[in-house]
Formats: C-alpha cells, sequence, structure tokens
C-alpha cells in the first residue's frame, strides 16, 4: 500500500508543479529520496501512516530518514547544490483518514471522490504544518480517493 500511495501523491505533484518535481532521486549508499521539488528546494517523502494527521507518534524515524538525505551530496546535487551549513526543508506527505460513509449518507457523499488538497497555491510549503520540535520540518496530507460501489 505505502508504494501505491507513493505513485498517487506523484501523480497529484506532478500534475500540480509541472517540471518542477522528479522523483526517485538516488543518494549515495542505494537511498533514494521519494521526491524533491527543485524550485522550492524542498525534498519530500511520502508515508502511508495515516495517524499523522492527529499524531506525530512514531515521526522521529521518519525525520531522521530525511535528515540524511538533505545532507547526501548526490540528492542536494540534483536539488540544485546548496552551500555548506544550508538546511534544506524536508516534508512528510501522508494520507488523510477517511471515514466511510453510511448508507444514508450516499446521497450527500458526492466529494468524496475530490482530492482536499489540490496544491492550488504557489507554494507548497505554504500549504503545510510545521512540525513545531524541528526547524525546516514539515508535513502535509494528500488523501487517497474513496470509490463507491
Amino acid at each position: 500500500m505505502a508504494r501505491l500511495y507513493e505513485m498517487w501523491v506523484w501523480g497529484k505533484l506532478v500534475a500540480a508543479y509541472p517540471k518542477q518535481i522528479e522523483f526517485q532521486v538516488q543518494g549515495h549508499c542505494k537511498t533514494a529520496v521519494d521526491f524533491i521539488k527543485k524550485d522550492e528546494k524542498i525534498i519530500l517523502d511520502a508515508k502511508y501512516k495515516p495517524h499523522y494527521e492527529d499524531s506525530n507518534r512514531g515521526i522521529l524515524d521518519d525525520i531522521r530518514e530525511m535528515s540524511g538525505y538533505a545532507r547526501d551530496k548526490r540528492i542536494l546535487k540534483q536539488l540544485g547544490g546548496g552551500n555548506e551549513g544550508d538546511e534544506i526543508k524536508c516534508v512528510i506527505i501522508y494520507p488523510e483518514p477517511k471515514k466511510l460513509k453510511s448508507d444514508k449518507d450516499d446521497q450527500e457523499a458526492d466529494s468524496d471522490c475530490k482530492v482536499a488538497k489540490s496544491f492550488l497555491q504557489d507554494t507548497l510549503l505554504s500549504q503545510c504544518s510545521e512540525i513545531k520540535w524541528f526547524r525546516n520540518f514539515y508535513k502535509i496530507s494528500v488523501p487517497l480517493p474513496i470509490r463507491k460501489n
């Protein structure tokens, strides 16, 4: 499911920011970051962890992983450089949990198939929530569509 979510997010990012998103950027030692956004110099990593909406439980391991990406010279080169000592902004992308609607609610649930986060604003970073304990770390939800039977 994690890989499927990653591909869903990739499609949304490319549609919103054409020619600004790169996918699976290779680093050293067989590492690869999910996405980079070159114009804002952001590293983005999709995590299929719906609990990030209400909690940062378990987020420390993901922050450590992204900290490594933000210091990997090969990834930084793809991002457009970065001077020694620069802190690269990192964004964790997670699915927004959706509650399934009962049969009674089906008539008014046409909006379930629409994606809440449409990336319509100028910058991706302006739509993110700051992870308060860490400098230059953010998170944003990108919900999955719900298919109705």
